[in-house]
């Protein structure tokens, strides 16, 4: 499946090469190949073209922090999303789990995690993410 989705993301490319979802997600299916170098290029691209398009900015946050030596840029990606869209669970738990392993900080975490449970109360990834406080 993952060739497939490849092969339309560079299809649509080549019908509009600064199509941001698509430069996003052939960046991730590139990330999760170990191509780090092609993937932060496409991330870039995409912001280039649309600077506040959140998923892009949070995959791009999640490869910088990954590369263990830049996690600087990775907090100023989450901040800007967080300015942007500050009601979107996947942002709020990715940036409470930073908060939690990256900069050790539990405190402004589990603020991060109440603002995603009230969101969504029920939700199941909300929860699972509030057992690394325990």
């Amino acid at each position: 499946h993952l060739a497939t989705a490849e092969m339309h993301y560079r299809e649509a490319l080549r019908h509009d090469p600064d199509h941001v979802p698509a430069l996003c997600n052939l960046g991730t299916l590139s990330w999760q190949r170990g191509d780090v170098a092609f993937a932060e290029g496409l991330f870039k691209q995409g912001l280039a073209v649309e600077p506040w398009h959140v998923p892009t900015m949070l995959r791009y946050a999640g490869l910088l922090e990954e590369s263990r030596d830049r996690f600087a840029e990775a907090e100023g990606l989450y901040m800007r999303c967080m300015e942007r869209e500050p009601a979107n669970e996947a942002l709020l738990l990715g940036y409470s789990r930073f908060l939690l392993e990256v900069r050790h900080d539990a405190g402004a975490a589990a603020r991060v995690l109440e603002m995603a449970n009230d969101l969504r109360p029920d939700s199941f990834r909300t929860v699972a993410a509030g057992a690394h406080f325990y």
